[in-house]
């Protein structure tokens, strides 16, 4: 039976290069913690780094978010009057070997799809890095998954390794009333601290807003 790619208690290996020094990079080996769901575009795993040299240097545990276009979620729930387009290895190898048919054509469509989002979010964070560690999370690195994102892949999915806020987010949180107001004081400045910058944030929903008791001012 083949391993679910991203699923708790599997590794990963990977290829990282920092934010502050790209002419470094290195391989490491990655734990997976816990994955994050539901998936609605890009993995996000708990991960724990297990090289000891990579460790000594490296915040643990660490969040990755994986632009694997296998998992987008308009696979399942296409444009109106489309019918879904399941991932399939052979369709990938093509759209990687550029060699276009049906199914390889939408494959190369959503590669390059997430090659532009993952460049327009790591231009985000360097427009941001005034506000990493405070109102939004640090941005370590960047790099690939090598290996551990399941087989007969042809591609290595682009990477983010970014700082653990431990939390919850504001859609599991029974009682809204419960958040300290200045909590959403929090938000409401950091929103407007991302616009100053030149930042619209297309995505805010309850689950990516995560209230911390360890990071008081973070939400």
């Amino acid at each position: 039976m083949m391993e679910e790619p991203y699923a708790q208690g599997g590794r990963l290996q990977l290829q990282v290069t920092l934010l502050n020094d790209e002419k470094f990079s290195f391989m490491c080996v990655a734990l997976i913690r816990k994955a994050f769901t539901p998936v609605t575009k890009c993995p996000v795993l708990l991960v724990e780094i297990e090289d000891v040299l990579v460790r000594a240097g490296f915040p643990n545990p660490l969040v990755v978010k994986i632009y694997d276009p296998r998992f987008n979620c308009e696979r399942t729930s296409p444009l109106p009057r489309l019918s879904p387009i399941p991932w399939s290895a052979a369709n990938e190898k093509a759209a990687a070997d550029r060699q276009f048919f049906d199914g390889s054509s939408w494959e190369d469509a959503h590669y390059r799809e997430y090659e532009r989002s993952f460049a327009r979010e790591v231009e985000a964070y360097r427009c941001l890095g005034q506000l990493q560690g405070s109102t939004i999370p640090r941005l370590y690195g960047l790099g690939r998954v090598v290996s551990g994102h399941g087989e007969g892949r042809a591609i290595s999915p682009q990477v983010l390794f970014m700082e653990y806020i431990p939390g919850e987010n504001l859609a599991t949180i029974q009682d809204p009333h419960s958040v300290p107001s200045s909590a959403y004081e929090e938000l409401v400045k950091a929103v407007s601290n991302l616009a100053s910058f030149g930042i619209i944030h297309a995505d805010m929903r309850p689950e990516n807003i995560v209230v911390s008791c360890s990071h008081p001012r973070r939400a």
